[in-house]
């Protein structure tokens, strides 16, 4: 793999087995498929962002949570659930979440 420049060596692998480790968890893992349901959960760090991306790029229906309003808003998640929400039950959740159209 080539390191991309402007970054050393430590830094390009981190970005590496950040995308990875999203990939195999949706993929290898849990299968994902257009029309999927995915929930990732701090979706403002390295990982989460990661798998927002690959779950939309997959065809699912994405959603996230993070620990601050400004976190929501940096993934450009269709779907989130805010920091100081309560989590609902699962049919009101079906139902009621906030979606970003």
């Amino acid at each position: 793999m080539l390191v991309p420049a402007g970054l050393s060596v430590e830094q390009a692998a981190g970005v590496a087995e950040t995308w990875l480790t999203a990939f195999q968890l949706l993929h290898f893992v849990g299968s994902v498929v257009a029309g999927d349901i995915v929930l990732v959960h701090a979706g403002g760090s390295g990982v989460g962002l990661a798998a927002t991306q690959l779950a939309k790029a997959a065809g699912a229906r994405v959603f996230v949570t993070a620990g601050s309003e400004e976190k929501i808003d940096s993934v450009n998640a269709p779907h989130y659930l805010s920091p100081l929400a309560c989590w609902p039950s699962p049919a009101v959740a079906a139902t009621t979440l906030p979606s970003r159209a």
